[in-house]
C-alpha cells in the first residue's frame, strides 16, 4: 500500500511518517508527498523519508492507494479530502479536520453516501513521549484537554 501526505509545512507530516511506519513496521508505508508553500520542508522530509515528490496534490492523488492530510492550513483539508474521496482514495484528515462546520459535514455525508473511508483526528497521541499520560488516562471517564491557540496566527488559530 501506498500512502500519500499533502501538506508538509506541520510538524505532523514528520510525525505521521514515523509513527505509521512504526506502527506498521513496514519502513515506506508512506511514498509520497505534496507539500504547500514551504519547499524546504518538503524536501527535508523527502529526503530523511525517502519520499516521491509530487507536483500537485492531483499527482499524488493518482499515484497513491491512500491520502493523509496535514496541511497546516486547516482551510485547505475540505478541499483536499473531498477530491481524494472522490477519486475513490480513503483519507485521514489530521486536525482540524476542518475550519468550517458545513464543510466537516458535507465531507462526512459524501463519504457515507459514497461509501468512502474518512477518517479524522491526531496521529500525535502514539509519540512514544505521551505514553505516561495514555496509561495514567487508562480507566479514566472524564478527562480535560487543552491547547494553545492564536486567533491572530497566520494559521488559523492554530499553532
Amino acid at each position: 500500500m501506498k500512502i500519500g501526505l499533502l501538506g508538509a509545512e506541520s510538524t505532523h507530516a514528520a510525525h505521521f511518517c514515523e509513527t505509521v511506519n512504526r506502527l506498521m513496521d513496514t519502513p515506506h508505508l508512506i511514498t509520497h508527498l505534496f507539500g504547500d508553500d514551504n519547499h524546504q520542508m518538503e524536501q527535508e522530509l523527502a529526503e530523511r523519508y525517502n519520499l516521491t515528490v509530487c507536483g500537485s496534490a492531483g499527482e499524488l492523488i493518482d499515484a497513491v492507494d491512500a491520502v493523509v492530510i496535514v496541511y497546516r492550513m486547516g482551510s485547505l483539508h475540505y478541499g483536499a479530502a473531498m477530491a481524494a474521496m472522490k477519486a475513490g482514495k480513503p483519507v485521514f484528515v489530521d486536525k482540524p479536520f476542518t475550519t468550517d462546520l458545513s464543510q466537516a459535514q458535507s465531507l462526512v455525508e459524501y463519504a457515507e453516501s459514497h461509501g468512502c473511508l474518512l477518517c479524522g483526528g491526531s496521529n500525535l497521541k502514539q509519540l512514544e513521549g505521551l505514553r505516561p499520560i495514555r496509561e495514567a488516562a487508562e480507566g479514566s471517564q472524564v478527562m480535560t484537554v487543552s491547547f494553545a491557540a492564536d486567533p491572530d496566527s497566520p494559521y488559523e488559530g492554530f499553532w
